[in-house]
């Protein structure tokens, strides 16, 4: 997963007591093959059909529901955006080393569906940036167990959303029910933040995530949290 977090304002990451930096995308080293449809039916979605997933509802502290809502990004209005986001130096402290944002969504746009990356809509205003992706498919697969259709999400939270305190951890929480809830096959929901993200970690925890492990990644030590149905 992660949640990804920035300094400032503007469109930069995250800041303040949510700030939530990010599980870096391993996707560029990801080789593991999906598996194959069965013979005379079209290839499967491997997430289901993201863009079809009815929103979570948000609680916040003041008892008001919201909704979130999982788009898949649409690099022709949404890269400005999510340049501002992706470009912060306080976001990349946490996630890979850096990559054109275009680039990072165009990789996972031609790919073969095992990861999708999507704006964060909170009543129809963009929250924050989220990759899903096939836990049980990723670089994470070959360091840790995964199970059959574990699914993974970072997280990149925008500044306005992480600079509300306990709004980081709700969202986070919304998003593995809306996985769990859309994904009937999947088991879990994984996340895997720096180590050194402790804030993150954090999170993850107020959002019913459980530590289980760390391990290397390329680049990184991630620590690993998952959520069971």
């Amino acid at each position: 997963m992660h949640t990804g977090s920035g300094s400032g304002t503007g469109t930069g990451g995250a800041t303040g007591d949510e700030r939530v930096p990010g599980d870096p995308s391993e996707q560029e080293t990801v080789e593991l093959p999906a598996p194959p449809a069965p013979p005379g039916r079209p290839p499967r979605d491997l997430l289901d059909t993201v863009a079809a997933w009815e929103p979570a509802v948000v609680t916040t502290d003041d008892g008001a529901r919201h909704s979130l809502r999982l788009r898949p990004v649409r690099p022709e209005t949404d890269l400005p955006l999510l340049t501002g986001w992706l470009g912060d130096p306080a976001a990349a402290e946490f996630w890979e080393p850096p990559r054109d944002p275009a680039e990072r969504l165009a990789a996972q746009l031609r790919g073969d569906g095992r990861s999708v990356p999507c704006l964060g809509l909170l009543d129809g205003t963009p929250a924050g940036y989220w990759e899903i992706y096939r836990a049980d498919l990723s670089a994470l697969a070959r360091c840790f167990p995964c199970l059959p259709h574990d699914t993974g999400m970072r997280t990149l939270l925008a500044p306005a959303a992480a600079q509300q305190p306990g709004l980081g951890a709700r969202l986070l929480a919304a998003a593995g029910e809306l996985i769990l809830r859309s994904r009937p096959a999947c088991g879990r929901v994984l996340a895997a933040p720096d180590v050194r993200d402790g804030a993150a970690v954090a999170a993850l925890h107020r959002a019913g995530f459980r530590s289980v492990t760390e391990v290397p990644l390329p680049g990184r030590r991630a620590a690993v949290l998952v959520r069971a149905r």
